[in-house]
């Protein structure tokens, strides 16, 4: 009965991101090996203001989808949506679309403006992108859909960035 057992459990995948559709939350892909660097991949050197001044993109990313997770969301197309938000700063939110073979086509970082002074109240969002087709694609559709849903059913102003290939 053991021996069924673990048999049966080494039978059936496990989240990663060869395997995103097996990750029941965001966070259960988010900690499997493959994911940082497919992260890394995906946003390469680019920096930004979005959660940290000058940092590296593809740590803010993770910062953002490393906190509080939602379920992933199938698309249409079988890719999917994963959401969450930022740890101890729920306001600040992150979403990738990441196809069935874990490719990682767009992904959004919903922000805030900071300054020394402080964070201005109204929310942005960053659209990130490598394929020029990506730009007005399902994808990127489903990221500003996913904004509209998390920022009181208003889209929050957008710029979209293309990442280097």
């Amino acid at each position: 009965m053991m021996l069924l057992a673990l048999l049966l459990a080494a039978a059936v995948p496990s989240c990663s991101m060869a395997q995103p559709a097996q990750c029941r939350t965001t966070n259960e892909l988010m900690w499997v090996p493959g994911t940082e660097a497919a992260l890394k991949g995906f946003f390469g050197t680019a920096r930004g203001n979005y959660l940290m001044p000058g940092a590296l993109v593809w740590k803010q990313a993770r910062e953002a989808l490393g906190g509080p997770p939602e379920a992933p969301l199938r698309l249409t197309d079988g890719s999917l949506l994963f959401a969450a938000c930022r740890a101890h700063s729920c306001p600040e939110k992150g979403a990738m679309v990441v196809t069935p073979a874990g490719k990682i086509r767009a992904a959004a970082l919903l922000h805030y403006r900071c300054t020394p002074a402080g964070c201005a109240d109204d929310a942005r969002l960053a659209l990130f992108y490598r394929q020029s087709a990506e730009a007005d694609g399902p994808a990127m559709r489903a990221l500003i859909g996913w904004a509209r849903s998390v920022n009181k059913g208003e889209t929050p102003p957008l710029a979209k960035r293309r990442l280097a290939p």
